[in-house]
């Protein structure tokens, strides 16, 4: 059973919402955010696409949904390996969209149960 929770969805009407409709997506932004009585509301001038994602990141902690959205944003994805004094040799700090594991593979039950895409598979893999 898949399972999506109101806060989520709120949070991505707000972000399918900043594009076209800025009061909307505030609407739903502070549907969130009224939970935390420290945090003025956004408004349709001060909302801004960081201040949605930002709240997401908060919302869906841990949860591995950052990635893709950075990904899906074509945004640099900084990692904070500091935080527990960790060195990565195998990937940089930072990475672009262009960092040839940002990809993922095409997973192997897909390639069995259509052979047809089997030469489609992403580079590096």
């Amino acid at each position: 059973m898949k399972v999506i929770r109101s806060s989520e969805m709120y949070l991505i009407a707000a972000e399918a919402a900043f594009a076209t409709d800025k009061t909307k997506a505030a609407t739903y932004l502070n549907a969130i955010r009224s939970r935390a009585p420290a945090l003025a509301p956004a408004t349709a001038a001060t909302v801004t696409l960081d201040m949605i994602l930002d709240e997401k990141s908060k919302e869906l902690f841990t949860e591995g949904q950052r990635y893709f959205d950075m990904i899906r944003l074509n945004r640099p994805i900084t990692f904070n390996d500091e935080i527990l004094g960790l060195t990565i040799p195998t990937r940089p700090k930072t990475i672009e969209r262009s960092f040839e594991k940002a990809i993922l593979p095409i997973p192997i039950g897909e390639i069995n149960a259509n052979p047809g895409i089997k030469e489609q598979q992403n580079p590096g893999y």
